[in-house]
């Protein structure tokens, strides 16, 4: 949100003039959606591949539920605000550095432990740069001119 004082303050640049310039918020949003959605398969695909609530991929099972839930809401945020909370983008590709390295971990094991781990390091590696996408440009759009 940027209130009517912000827009005279040294170094403030006016959303649209950057719009026309580097395609944004389209870009930043575009990268949260992407977000959103690999967050909705990580809750789906426990029960999409059968992960059991038992045994050795116990883990990756709550790992990708309680983390897919956390990743949507925070690509949400940034898909319909994306000039807010770019650190909701940070927050995410730290999420997605976590789930590349969560099998290995946690220590993934037993029959359903493959799938989970595919899922993990697939969907940790998209979540990972498209929050890296979406975080860098809002900050570069928020930089002064002049640094560029």
């Amino acid at each position: 949100m940027v209130f009517r004082s912000q827009r005279h303050e040294p170094g403030y640049v006016e959303w649209h003039e950057t719009e026309k310039r580097w395609g944004l918020p389209v870009a930043v949003s575009v990268a949260s959606a992407v977000n959103f959605l690999a967050g909705v398969w990580l809750v789906l695909a426990p029960f999409v591949l059968g992960f059991g609530t038992t045994g050795g991929a116990v883990q990756g099972y709550w790992n990708e539920i309680v983390l897919g839930v956390v990743v949507a809401l925070l690509a949400v945020v940034r898909v319909f605000a994306p000039k807010e909370a770019p650190w909701f983008s940070v927050i995410n590709g730290v999420l997605g550095l976590w789930l590349i390295v969560s099998p290995f971990v946690l220590g993934y094991e037993g029959p359903d432990a493959p799938s989970a781990i595919a899922v993990d390091i697939s969907a940790g590696a998209v979540i990972a740069v498209m929050a890296s996408v979406s975080a860098t440009t809002t900050y570069r759009l928020r930089a002064r001119p002049g640094q560029e």
